[in-house]
C-alpha cells in the first residue's frame, strides 16, 4: 500500500496536493482524530492544513520509514503516529478514531480480504469512513504493468450503501466516496 513513483506520475505536484485536499475537505476533519489506511502524504497534508491528529497505518515498515520523513520534513510529526498494522485486522478500539480514510489503498489488498478491511474501517470510525479509489480507466493509466485488482466500484458502493449515510463523488480519475455511520 503505497503512492508509489508509478501512481504519482499521473499527478503535478499541485494537482497531488489538491485530490487529497479534495478528499479531506469532502470528509470534513478539520481538528479531528484521522486513520489513515495505507501511509502516504495524505496524513501530512491533513496534519497541515487540517489541524488533525492522524495515525497512518501500513503493513510495509518501508512505506512507513518514508512517509515518516516525509512528515518531519513538512514540520508535522508530532501530529503523526505511524504504526504497522494489517488494515483487515486492526488492534484499535471500536470507534477509536473519529474518521477513517483509505485513499487509494483498497486495490492494494487482496480482493479476499476487502470487505474484511472495510468492516474493520467502519468499526473503528466513530464518525465517517472515506474511501477514495481510482475508477478502471485511472487504475489503468496507473497501474497497467503491476498486479493489483481494480476494486469493483459498484460492488463496493453497494456494500458502503449498508454501513450509513452514503454520498458518493467523482473526481480526477477516480471516485470518492463518504459513509456518515449510522448506528441503528
Amino acid at each position: 500500500m503505497r503512492d508509489s513513483a508509478e501512481e504519482n506520475k499521473c499527478w503535478n505536484e499541485e494537482d497531488f496536493v489538491k485530490v487529497r485536499k479534495k478528499v479531506l475537505d469532502l470528509a470534513r476533519v478539520n481538528n479531528l482524530e484521522i486513520l489513515d489506511i495505507g501511509a502516504g502524504p495524505l496524513s501530512a497534508i491533513a496534519a497541515k492544513y487540517y489541524g488533525c491528529t492522524v495515525t497512518s497505518i501500513d503493513i510495509d515498515r518501508k512505506e512507513l520509514r518514508l512517509w515518516k520523513e516525509y512528515a518531519i520534513k513538512e514540520g508535522v510529526s508530532d501530529r503523526i503516529s505511524f504504526e504497522e498494522e494489517d488494515a483487515a485486522d486492526l488492534c484499535y478500539c471500536d470507534d477509536a478514531f473519529d474518521v477513517c480514510i483509505s485513499f487509494c489503498a483498497l486495490h492494494h489488498f487482496p480482493t479476499g480480504i476487502r470487505n474484511k478491511a472495510i468492516s474493520e474501517f467502519r468499526r473503528v470510525s466513530s464518525k465517517r469512513l472515506i474511501i477514495a479509489e481510482y475508477t478502471e480507466e485511472g487504475f489503468s493509466e496507473v497501474h497497467s504493468r503491476e498486479d493489483f485488482e481494480p476494486v469493483d466500484l459498484k460492488r463496493l458502493e453497494e456494500d458502503l450503501k449498508n454501513m450509513g449515510e452514503l454520498r458518493a463523488f467523482p473526481v480526477v480519475n477516480m471516485m470518492i466516496y463518504t459513509v456518515d455511520k449510522n448506528d441503528i
